[in-house]
């Protein structure tokens, strides 16, 4: 998924998950592909069951 999906269902600006990805700060795998974030959905899965907590 992408910094702007994930900013979408969870309720942050996408530009807030992009810096929040590249200072490490969001505990997902995040793959870089050129200028592109990608986010697996697995990792927002148990990020989101981990929060819901």
């Amino acid at each position: 998924m992408t910094p702007k999906e994930f900013a979408r269902l969870t309720g942050v600006s996408a530009a807030q998950v992009s810096v929040m990805l590249s200072e490490g700060r969001l505990p997902v795998r995040a793959v870089r592909i050129g200028r592109l974030w990608r986010i697996p959905r697995a990792d927002y899965e148990a990020w989101k069951s981990g929060r819901d907590q």
